[in-house]
């Protein structure tokens, strides 16, 4: 009978974990932000379900993608929602400095260490004690430099340039790069031992194009961060203006993106951004053309039969997603439920 109770209770434990576990990723897929990356994309759910994993272990990570995804993003929300988030976040390019100042940077210097030295400087590995250090770029480091940053990591210590001193690091490193690593070290431009050591866990963070059912919440995002900055009411988008910037393949990503609606929204006429608030950034509108005419040549279809589609490829986009497949089409929901009624379209 004992056993049979401690089997039940077991049997209620397991459900009310597996309960647990079911709420948290739902959770998950609910959001739309971790720090300060937006959208609900399948792709970046990913990233923040890894994310959502790492963020309390205290393992190197390695963090990859294009230029302007948001590599520092990542870094900061994991230190931020991890257990360093008391210390200090310290970010460095390593591809900006030579190897000179690259050095004197991260381990500092004492009095005296060279002409210009003329007080001491703690370098950054001393700052992010007990924090993280963030090193974008770091694929751009010298080899030499990549000999000494290997050994801090290996070791744990540092030693300021002209001091017999040796210090202890306890320092996160999170590395970023748009660099393959692996490639580069097959030819001798990155040491694999360092990019062992580098690479404990990789995210991988998806260009914009692989991601573009979440270019409105990120325009949405900026336009609000312009509108608090400026103290006026959020600039909206027309329906042409926003063609315009889905279809874009913004190879400079999220940075490129904030750049242009940043733009886009000083030249907003009556808080509405048209087309020719684009005008900075031609290829944009070229792109929200080229989508109108590809429209334009179906012209033999059905305005029914084209709704229809719309409504299918936006289903599509959003894997299924009503609610957002409304936001896309520029419906309400129960608008969207009408419509499905209406063409037979079932889920």
């Amino acid at each position: 009978k004992k056993l049979s109770e401690k089997v039940k209770v077991q049997e209620v434990m397991l459900a009310q974990k597996s309960e647990e576990i079911e709420h948290q990723q739902a959770q998950l897929e609910d959001r739309y932000q971790f720090g300060n990356i937006v959208g609900r994309s399948r792709a970046i759910r990913a990233v923040f379900s890894l994310m959502e994993r790492v963020k309390e272990a205290d393992v190197p990570v390695l963090v990859t993608g294009e230029s302007g995804v948001g590599k520092e993003l990542v870094a900061r929300a994991l230190h931020y929602s991890g257990r360093r988030k008391a210390g200090r976040f310290v970010s460095i390019n390593c591809a900006a400095l030579p190897d000179s100042l690259l050095e004197s940077e991260l381990f500092g210097y004492v009095k005296g260490a060279f002409t210009d030295a003329q007080s001491e400087k703690k370098g950054l590995f001393a700052v992010a004690h007990n924090g993280t250090l963030f090193l974008d770029e770091v694929g751009d480091m010298t080899l030499a430099m990549q000999a000494k940053l290997l050994r801090v990591l290996q070791e744990g210590e540092f030693t300021p340039l002209g001091s017999e001193e040796t210090l202890t690091a306890d320092v996160r490193i999170v590395a970023a790069t748009n660099r393959d690593l692996k490639k580069l070290s097959g030819t001798g431009g990155f040491r694999l031992d360092l990019y062992y050591r580098l690479d404990v866990v990789s995210i991988e963070v998806p260009p914009l194009r692989q991601r573009k059912e979440d270019i409105p919440l990120l325009i949405e995002h900026f336009l609000t961060e312009y509108a608090t900055a400026n103290n006026i009411p959020a600039p909206q988008l027309s329906g042409e203006a926003a063609q315009a910037l889905m279809s874009y393949d913004w190879p400079g990503n999220i940075r490129e993106l904030q750049s242009v609606v940043m733009t886009a929204a000083v030249f907003a006429v009556g808080g509405i951004i048209q087309p020719e608030s684009l005008r900075t950034k031609p290829e944009v509108l070229s792109a929200g053309e080229s989508e109108y005419e590809s429209l334009r040549s179906l012209d033999t279809l059905e305005l029914k039969e084209l709704e229809r589609r719309a409504i299918l490829a936006a289903l599509e986009r959003t894997e299924g997603n009503k609610q957002q497949a409304a936001k896309v089409l520029g419906i309400s929901r129960r608008a969207l439920y009408n419509k499905l009624e209406a063409y037979g379209i079932k889920l």
